[in-house]
């Protein structure tokens, strides 16, 4: 069998910036800093040693983070970036000798703007095309993913307020997508040796976490966010106790790469201390969870 690969793939364009709110001369607020230059990071495509520069998405704003996954009868995307982001995927299948026919499935993490912004348009690369595209979603967050509902605003701090005002600014509207498969906690999809879904609600209702245990591989939405200060609890949460708990018991998951959906994803073998180190801290509970925005 072909080895699998994890491809990371940050539609970004926004810049860093810690909005009105300025570093104050102590350690809280040189986290909140770090914290803040972590949330925006620029358009690349990671593919093994390999990294590729790509466009950023005409016309608005760009941000977070989408993942490839190859297996051997094809292609599996989380999240799939804001609206109109379908050409820079297409250009990173390109960097990657892939065929749009090759897409299969597509996970969303969560109904927010820019995890769920192309997937209508990305699923339609399957029409007319064995089974097409398959799109799953949480069932609390599928009825937003379908257009039927607007999506819950966050609770925001006020360390929050200006990184939102920021990076939300602009977005388009979000075209309706069909979801296929609603999703639960401990689902079982087929792909990358049987994909484990974790229910992580807080950040959203339906926010989920996607491991895929056979390669030590975890995909955590935005409910965990790598900073410039290291792992954090991601921002823009509509129950951030939720979140707290659901982040607990994320990190207690094994694994040895993990992709967020704001940062850098964590690889080799620092990147598998950092992730245990993380685990270790929040045994003790939510209480324990890194939250300098908070």
């Amino acid at each position: 069998m072909r080895a699998q690969h994890a491809v990371s793939f940050t539609p970004t364009d926004a810049t860093p910036t810690t909005g009105r709110g300025h570093a104050r001369p102590n350690a809280r607020s040189a986290e909140r800093e770090h914290a803040v230059r972590g949330v925006t990071r620029g358009l690349t495509v990671r593919y093994g040693d390999r990294a590729a520069r790509l466009p950023a998405t005409p016309g608005g704003p760009a941000f977070g983070q989408a993942y490839l996954w190859r297996d051997d009868d094809g292609v599996t995307l989380v999240d799939t970036g804001i609206p109109g982001s379908e050409a820079a995927f297409a250009a990173a299948f390109d960097e990657l000798g892939l065929r749009r026919t090759d897409l299969r499935r597509i996970m969303i993490t969560h109904g927010h703007e820019d995890h769920t912004g192309s997937a209508a348009a990305l699923r339609a690369w399957g029409q007319g095309v064995g089974d097409g595209v398959t799109v799953y979603a949480h069932r609390a967050d599928a009825p937003i993913v379908r257009g039927l509902r607007r999506r819950a605003e966050p609770v925001l701090t006020p360390a929050e307020q200006p990184i939102f005002d920021s990076v939300s600014a602009g977005i388009p509207p979000v075209p309706p997508c069909q979801v296929d498969v609603e999703l639960g906690d401990g689902d079982t999809i087929d792909f990358g040796g049987g994909a484990r879904v974790i229910a992580t609600p807080g950040h959203t209702d339906g926010s989920i976490a996607v491991a895929l245990p056979a390669h030590g591989v975890l995909f955590t939405g935005d409910l965990v966010a790598n900073s410039d200060g290291g792992l954090l609890l991601g921002p823009f949460n509509t129950d951030r106790g939720l979140a707290r708990v659901s982040f607990a018991a994320l990190s207690q998951v094994p694994a040895a790469t993990v992709g967020f959906g704001q940062g850098d994803p964590l690889t080799g073998p620092e990147g598998a201390a950092a992730w245990r180190r993380l685990g270790e801290r929040c045994a003790a509970g939510p209480d324990a969870v890194p939250d300098p925005l908070g």
